[in-house]
């Protein structure tokens, strides 16, 4: 992961030698994510994406023409469920992660800059800072929860890929981004026992404002 911010930001650089001026904009964004974790077992497609909520900041630097590097800061909730019986009754595991995910992106606009609409491609990788890990089981109306924070490794790494779509209005622009994250790390902690690993990945789709 450490190389891939490397090559990013040599990147970054090489194209930045020519630029002119330099512009950026701020703003926030918010929304939903459906997340799934991939496992190196054969269970592993009995595992459903819930929904979850993202939230956060990001500043959109004007390199060059149009390229932008955009890196972002998100509080991310995100979480998995397994439905399953026992003794005749419905059983019902849940996995909630939450993180602090810094983003770094590429973004290549494909429409030119007078255009009251703009696409755009992207693509870049992230890290993520775990704050909590809960496990929730259900059963005949019961509920117990478990604080599992300590199974989960400390970050996660992944690669970044979407597309978005911007809209001046006012003096700023309204920001919508469809994107999928794919986790590259084995984010369950090695133990005594024989293990598996446990990768993230999840599609989210955004919308906020940038001045």
């Amino acid at each position: 992961m450490k190389r891939l911010f490397v090559v990013l930001m040599v990147l970054v650089m090489v194209i930045g030698l020519g630029l002119d001026s330099l512009s950026a904009a701020v703003g926030s964004k918010g929304g939903i994510n459906l997340a799934r974790i991939r496992f190196t077992e054969e269970d592993a497609d009995d595992w459903q994406g819930i929904l979850g909520f993202q939230i956060g900041v990001f500043c959109s630097i004007k390199i060059k023409n149009r390229l932008f590097i955009q890196p972002e800061v998100f509080y991310v909730n995100k979480g998995v469920s397994l439905k399953g019986t026992y003794l005749g009754e419905e059983l019902k595991s849940i996995v909630k992660f939450t993180y602090i995910e810094v983003p770094l992106l590429l973004k290549c606009v494909l429409s030119s800059e007078d255009r009251a609409f703009q696409p755009a491609v992207f693509f870049g990788v992230y890290r993520a800072f775990k704050i909590n890990t809960k496990s929730i089981m259900e059963y005949e109306g019961d509920r117990v929860e478990e604080d599992i924070t300590d199974q989960v490794k400390k970050k996660d790494d992944g690669i970044v890929l979407g597309i978005s779509a911007d809209w001046k209005m006012g003096k700023g622009k309204l920001v919508m981004d469809l994107r999928y994250n794919l986790g590259i790390k084995n984010i369950r902690k090695e133990t005594t026992f024989e293990g598996y690993e446990v990768k993230h990945k999840a599609l989210s789709f955004m919308v906020g404002y940038s001045f």
